[in-house]
């Protein structure tokens, strides 16, 4: 008896130890809960894949952000403090709000893989709460290829790149693309060549400082910029011909091949194809009269940080993966998965080397012949100064009226009228920024009605036609209003005419089908007065997001009503708080 006793306790001891290795088991393979991280109009998705194969147990959740300004978007969801698990920024942050939302990685061994050189912009009081990733060179990128075959010399100043602009005007080749899709770009081009004649000297810093300060203006200080950039015009380098063109539209024309030099604000490869196929791509700086004071343009392309949120108790494993992923993104191999690696010249890590083609630009840079992108303490100018540049690029104004502008812009944003046009009171939801956009566009365009689709993460897969940035408390000018605007700075609304009822609310229900895969992104359907729509009505529909298919049997119209006009004009009547 006293056996079978001993052999039943024997038997439970060993149950109970199944047991609990079986629960723990369960524990450790259940699913990982998923990292939060936000799209800001890049693409994870060959970086997922690969993160996959090393971390499979890491979940990661893509926030879509797919719209015409995600480094304000971004920007203000920091601010907001509605932050995903992994924080990306385009520009670093308020540095007493990354104490408030981010975790210190000073202490982590990923750090130290970093150069100290590109640590010190990140450096707060020794404290590390973003971490870079890639940083482009921003300067004139040419063709190679069509330079050897005509037997054209690269130029090494302003000289030499005006006599070959003489040159070429007078064959059938073109001599320049300039992308002039936003403000910032053209906002850019200016301050770029102002970075080879005054602004990096040191009455150039000095007077930076007083402007922003409100103590001096912009007219003595700026005229030899403005007459400098007045040349590149002239000679046809910067030019208006890509006006209101999208970006995708002026690279499409550059590598055609015909084509000597692409102007743009961006990264761009150094090849005529994706695959590295075809002509061959350089890059020139942006050149002084002399060639003395040549500058290329650095700019960081994204900030990398963890949410303070992660060391809560309960997240401990979310923690321990999002580490992970700090890690890899701080390797080489991972710095070259991050989206946009082709578009980048140098990685920030501490044992890397320049690429092919890159090795005399780095020569320059170590050299001094660089200049960091200028945006910190412009926030506020860079749209009405760069819009004022895109007119004069195309010849719709003149430098005079630029600096005007941006004399106007700098008092405005000191006496804290910085365009601001209303104050939301709470934060909206993305569905209710999309219903208030459409109701905008309808109003603007005498519609009855709005069709506005939502975007979204769809296995790689995003919607650029539609609402994808939501309004947060407090006030908002022309830069808020772009980040919700489904059509950017300058495009126009479009309506049908003669839409009954029923097909409008049968279109709503099935959504927009960007890809043909059935996996559609749903509308929000705004009817002016909240009024029902009458199956049977004819009505006018404005809409955002829609295929060929989709509207066969109707004719979409062409308002050539601006977006940014609509928006700014039916908020001009709210009062400000």
């Amino acid at each position: 008896m006293k056996s079978k006793k001993v052999l039943a306790m024997l038997f439970s001891a060993i149950f109970i130890c199944i047991s609990l290795n079986s629960c723990g088991d369960t524990k450790q393979d259940a699913p990982h809960e998923p990292l939060t991280i936000i799209t800001g109009n890049r693409d994870y998705t060959e970086f997922e894949k690969e993160f996959k194969k090393r971390y499979p147990e890491i979940n990661l959740e893509f926030i879509s952000y797919k719209g015409k300004n995600a480094t304000e978007y971004l920007n203000r969801l920091f601010e907001s403090g509605d932050i995903p698990d992994i924080c990306t920024q385009d520009v670093l942050p308020d540095a007493e709000l990354q104490k408030k939302y981010l975790i210190d990685l000073s202490g982590y061994d990923f750090s130290t893989d970093y150069s100290a050189s590109r640590l010190q912009e990140c450096n707060i009081d020794g404290a590390l709460y973003m971490l870079p990733c890639n940083y482009a060179v921003n300067g004139i990128y040419y063709n190679k290829t069509l330079f050897e075959k005509r037997g054209w010399s690269v130029p090494k100043n302003y000289d030499e790149l005006r006599s070959l602009a003489e040159t070429i005007n007078g064959s059938a080749l073109n001599l320049s693309v300039t992308v002039l899709d936003s403000a910032e770009s053209a906002f850019r081009y200016l301050f770029a060549l102002g970075d080879t004649v005054f602004l990096r000297t040191p009455a150039g810093l000095d007077w930076e400082e007083s402007f922003l300060a409100g103590q001096v203006t912009a007219d003595d200080a700026l005229r030899s910029t403005i007459e400098y950039m007045q040349e590149w015009i002239d000679i046809g380098i910067i030019n208006g011909d890509r006006y209101s063109e999208t970006t995708e539209a002026a690279y499409a024309a550059f590598t055609e091949g015909f084509t000597a030099f692409l102007i743009t604000g961006e990264g761009f490869r150094l090849s005529q194809n994706e695959d590295g196929s075809g002509d061959s791509y350089g890059i020139l700086p942006w050149f002084s009269r002399d060639g003395s004071s040549n500058r290329y343009i650095l700019n960081t392309a994204c900030y990398y940080g963890l949410s303070s949120e992660l060391e809560k108790h309960g997240n401990e494993q979310k923690l321990e993966d999002a580490l992970k992923f700090m890690e890899f993104i701080s390797s080489a191999d991972g710095q070259r998965l991050l989206p946009g690696s082709n578009r980048q010249l140098l990685l920030p890590s501490s044992d890397t080397e320049a690429g092919d083609g890159y090795s005399e630009i780095m020569e320059m840079i170590s050299g001094g012949f660089s200049a960091p992108l200028t945006y910190l303490g412009w926030e506020n100018l860079i749209v009405p100064v760069g819009n004022e540049c895109m007119k004069w690029y195309a010849g719709e104004s003149d430098g005079k009226q630029v600096i005007n502008v941006m004399n106007r812009a700098l008092q405005s944003s000191l006496k804290n009228e910085t365009g601001s046009l209303m104050y939301v009171t709470k934060d909206m939801t993305l569905e209710e920024t999309a219903r208030l956009v459409g109701k905008t566009f309808a109003e603007a365009t005498n519609a009855d009605c709005a069709l506005v689709s939502l975007g979204g993460y769809h296995d790689g897969k995003e919607n650029e036609a539609g609402v994808n940035g939501r309004l947060f408390k407090g006030t908002v000018d022309d830069i808020i209003f772009c980040t919700i605007n489904p059509l950017g700075w300058l495009g126009t609304i479009k309506k049908i005419v003669g839409m009954s009822g029923i097909n409008i609310t049968s279109l709503a229900d099935k959504g927009f089908d960007l890809y043909g895969d059935g996996n559609t992104f749903p509308y929000v359907l705004t009817v002016i007065g909240d009024a029902t729509l009458d199956p049977a009505a004819q009505y006018t529909v404005v809409i955002c997001g829609y295929t060929d298919d989709s509207v066969r049997l109707f004719q979409v119209i062409d308002t050539g009503i601006s977006g940014m006009d609509a928006l700014r004009d039916y908020f001009s009547v709210f009062p400000m708080k």
